[in-house]
């Protein structure tokens, strides 16, 4: 049976060539959606963390601990320490950067130098991991981390903007009179430098150094030695960890995990008193809401395209049934059962489909990256492609779209197995109408796409309510045009003889001896064309359609995001207040000079423009609307 198999395939080799032409892409295309729809939102999750990047300035997959240990009896320190590692674990993130702050609440200090504004100075004694590599020293030395000096004093650094609040010099040792060591004398710092955030290092201050007026920095080692541990319960000591996840590594399959190991951490855990509200939750829940709305609309687009390459296979697969009609019925006629014969094209779809697929698979990879290199309508940037990955999801689908085909190419032979020669002269005898044209399925199709229709227009000013305040459009909307399209493309089948008739009548007189066998085979045999006429109508008004969608969507977001951001630079101005002679505040201010915008080179326009979002109209003696004016 095999043999045979091959010789029927070559035999017909360029239908079985355009079979097998229909499996590759009805494949890849399946396997496509899968590969597409998980880069892109690995994508789109990456550009909201991005974003948030760009807008806040803050790492976007932060969990932050914060507790305030007061002599410190139940070694807190050390349990916080230890479960700070277990959180990467519980997230399933990497871990991008862990920053522990440990500081002595802020106490009272004697400076060894006599001076005037030393008598109610306090600071805090504080540390923090990884300091000294981060941080960029302007005056003095880094603190040692060999240990005490020689007169017992703890090298400090401190930010500039302690050094000018507090008035220190460099090598100034203060003592903290208050805070005792283990040995009972006096904690006693020097001064030795002073330094300010590492330009490379935007992230590792989760606390800025000039919010720190009151801190100076000890070595994190010598400072573990001496407050913490079984001397910690001497100290009240503010711990803080920062553990920065590195969300460079995670993907959309990772959300859910990640979201409910953060309500766990957040609600139930034995630490939730000290976790904070991590910022990402937020980042999380937009991404949600568009990878929804992302995923029905890619999903609804993909169907028509997949139903298709179905009916190509569909009508290729039946247009060689037709063909081999006579040599079915003989070989049944032979004494061939009705399973053998099944048997033989169900090998034949097999071979056609396992083909298809060794080719589809990896072809569907190539349509993922062309499509994740989109910039703009039908242009693409090579440079800049997806990350495709093979999943067992995307298997699943291409086992799905193997046994669609396979069902797509041996489904005629069901029919066309039980025709025996008597059958096939009483088939070729009869002329039956197709089921969709006993069922009216053209008329119930349009009817159904004129109420989606109507019923846009009848919601048309909500939607367009939904749409100026950021919603996306109902992507079920696309079914509609997709139902007309097939509705009035069978609408069309069912008056096509007809047609053909009439312009046949019309103009027989003139007709070619080409011309009349063409409309003598169109008027006899036109039923057998009619799935080829379908797919020709709905490949090329689903192509002009979609290629229409997708301009259109293009515009209106270049044209939003126009709108939005109406400029690329805003420069905000300090408007001085004017004075009488004797200095008190007029309530007049003086407009900058906007000349020295004028001159730069780069901005081809710019305009000055007013804005106040504190202004109140009042509409009675009690009540007040609020207002925002905007000159421009």
């Amino acid at each position: 049976m095999l043999l045979i198999m091959l010789q029927k395939l070559w035999q017909k080799r360029w239908m079985n060539l355009s079979l097998l032409l229909g499996c590759i892409l009805l494949i890849a295309t399946a396997v496509s959606f899968p590969l597409y729809q998980k880069a892109a939102y690995d994508r789109m999750l990456q550009d909201e963390f991005n974003r948030y990047v760009a807008q806040e300035g803050k790492w976007p997959l932060l969990i932050q601990m914060n507790a305030t240990c007061q002599k410190d009896k139940k070694d807190t320190i050390g349990k916080m320490e230890n479960y700070t590692a277990e959180i990467y674990r519980q997230l399933g993130v990497p871990e991008y950067l862990t920053i522990s702050y440990y500081s002595i609440l802020k106490a009272p200090i004697t400076s060894e130098i006599r001076r005037d504004d030393a008598e109610n100075m306090m600071l805090s004694l504080s540390t923090m991991t990884g300091l000294s590599e981060r941080i960029r020293i302007i005056s003095g030395d880094c603190y040692s981390e060999s240990g005490l000096a020689d007169d017992g004093a703890i090298e400090v650094i401190v930010p500039q903007s302690t050094m000018v609040g507090k008035g220190l010099l460099l090598n100034e040792t203060l003592t903290f009179d208050a805070l005792k060591l283990a040995d009972g004398s006096p904690v006693k710092i020097r001064v030795v430098g002073v330094f300010t955030e590492a330009e490379h290092e935007q992230f590792y201050f989760q606390i800025h150094p000039d919010s720190l007026g009151e801190a100076c920095f000890m070595s994190p080692e010598l400072f573990r030695t001496l407050f913490t541990g079984e001397n910690a319960a001497r100290y009240n000591i503010l711990v803080m960890f920062f553990d920065l996840c590195d969300f460079t590594q995670v993907t959309a399959a990772q959300v859910d995990d990640i979201n409910s190991a953060t309500t766990y951490l957040c609600n139930e855990s034995a630490y939730r008193s000290v976790i904070r509200e991590p910022s990402y939750q937020s980042i999380l829940e937009e991404y949600e809401i568009k990878r929804i709305r992302i995923s029905a609309t890619l999903m609804i687009l993909q169907i028509p395209v997949l139903a298709l390459l179905a009916a190509f296979l569909l009508m290729i697969s039946g247009q060689m049934y037709e063909l081999e009609r006579n040599e079915i019925s003989v070989i049944k006629s032979r004494g061939s059962s009705r399973g053998q014969i099944l048997l033989l094209y169900v090998y034949q779809g097999l071979f056609l489909t396992v083909v298809g697929a060794v080719f589809g698979i990896p072809l569907g990879g190539l349509f993922s990256q062309i499509l994740g290199s989109t910039r703009n309508f039908l242009e693409f940037d090579l440079t800049s492609t997806l990350n495709i990955t093979y999943t067992p999801e995307v298997f699943a689908y291409a086992l799905a779209a193997m046994a669609v085909t396979l069902l797509c190419i041996s489904l005629p032979a069901v029919k066309h197995s039980k025709v025996s020669i008597v059958h096939l002269k009483q088939q070729r005898a009869l002329k039956k109408r197709s089921l969709w044209e006993i069922l009216f399925l053209d008329v119930i199709l349009i009817g159904i796409s004129l109420y989606g229709y109507y019923s846009f227009h009848k919601r048309l000013s909500g939607i367009s309510e939904a749409v100026l305040s950021g919603e996306r459009l109902d992507p079920l909307l696309y079914i509609s045009s997709s139902l007309f399209i097939v509705g009035m493309g069978l609408l069309f089948l069912r008056i096509q003889p007809y047609v053909v008739r009439l312009i046949y009548f019309c103009t027989k007189r003139f007709c070619s001896p080409a011309g009349y066998i063409s409309f003598m085979e169109n008027i006899k045999n036109g039923r057998k064309m009619q799935l080829i006429m379908l797919f020709l109508i709905m490949t090329i008004s689903l192509g002009m359609f979609h290629a229409t969608v997708a301009r259109t969507i293009l515009e209106n977001a270049l044209e939003n995001t126009s709108y939005l951001d109406g400029t690329d630079v805003i420069m905000k101005e300090s408007w001085p207040m004017m004075r009488d002679a004797e200095g008190t505040p007029t309530g007049n201010y003086i407009e900058p000079d906007p000349t020295k915008f004028m001159s730069m080179d780069f901005a081809r326009d710019y305009t000055r423009v007013y804005y106040d979002d504190g202004a109140y109209m009042r509409q009675s003696k009690n009540e007040r609307l609020s207002l925002t004016i905007m000159g421009i």
